[in-house]
């Protein structure tokens, strides 16, 4: 079986799918005979319902979410591959005066939902990283401070842990790999480096895919 690659965007891929000559299926859906491409948009909700929807008529041996992110640590550069060890959903949930609970924490949902990756050759030697997956990007200090004082996390995406939610509801193995293009800080895009990110993200998987295939 192949491999499916996810991104929310072409340009996040865009190197690696003109590097490996992937056949343009549709818009969104790029093949070849050992790796797929999945475009799924922006976010959590595009991204679940666009991979369910491929998912009933296809299947994987392994799923990769990759693409850009935002780092809360500053021991991270900008431009740094690192390898998603625990996601969640960080920002649904209820408001309590102030207080946030994530639905698990509401009681809302009975039981924990499934965010796991698995580990292998494409994401050995990289560093292992906790991140958060929000609907929003932060960018005002005190919705960073509410997210680093409650989940401690290293790096914050918008589909990351979509993804996998879908990924180990399907029973098919998932890792995700990012690369960052900025600290999470009061928005200011002069401070990024998206170029980097992403030129460094694609050269890192066409590294990789030669050993992994």
């Amino acid at each position: 079986m192949k491999t499916l690659i996810v991104s929310a965007t072409y340009n996040e891929i865009s190197i690696l799918i003109n590097k490996l000559s992937l056949k343009k299926e549709t818009d969104s859906f790029y093949s070849s005979e050992n790796i797929d491409v999945l475009i799924t948009g922006v976010g959590c909700v595009f991204t679940i319902y666009n991979l369910t929807e491929h998912l009933h008529s296809n299947k994987y041996k392994l799923l990769i979410n990759v693409g850009i992110a935002g780092s809360f640590s500053k021991k991270i550069n900008i431009g740094d591959i690192v390898s998603v060890k625990s996601d969640c959903f960080a920002d649904i949930g209820i408001d309590d005066n102030g207080k946030f609970y994530t639905l698990e924490e509401a009681e809302l949902i009975s039981n924990k939902l499934n965010i796991r990756f698995t580990e292998g050759v494409l994401t050995q030697n990289i560093l292992q990283v906790k991140s958060i997956t929000v609907n929003t990007s932060s960018g005002s200090k005190y919705r960073i401070n509410n997210l680093v004082n409650k989940f401690n996390a290293d790096i914050e995406t918008m589909e990351g842990a979509s993804v996998a939610f879908v990924a180990n509801n399907k029973l098919v193995p998932v890792i995700q790999i990012r690369a960052i293009s900025n600290y999470v800080e009061p928005r200011n895009k002069n401070n990024w480096d998206i170029n980097l990110a992403i030129n460094n993200l694609n050269n890192y998987l066409l590294l990789k895919f030669h050993t992994y295939n």
